[in-house]
């Protein structure tokens, strides 16, 4: 019970945040620096897992927020400002 509530909390807060301003533009940032929808290019094995995991915590955040394809592609198609 306790987790189900605290998940329903934790969602609800990747949802809130993700869907504001600036969480479009830190999660604008986080795709971006982890070329997650880009070729990883050459890279040692050390450097690939690194940035595979930071993918996959972003992965995790688009879930949790539960952010469609359609509402991502929206976002992505965004600019920041001074952008």
């Amino acid at each position: 019970m306790v987790n189900a509530v605290r998940r329903r909390k934790v969602v609800g807060a990747y949802k809130a945040f993700l869907r504001s301003p600036d969480g479009k533009t830190v999660l604008k940032d986080l795709i971006k620096s982890t070329r997650l929808f880009s070729d990883t290019g050459i890279m040692d094995d050390d450097e690939l897992r690194q940035l595979e995991g930071a993918r996959n915590e972003v992965r995790r955040m688009i879930r949790l927020a539960h952010l469609s394809d359609d509402e991502l592609d929206n976002m992505l198609e965004e600019p920041l400002i001074n952008e």
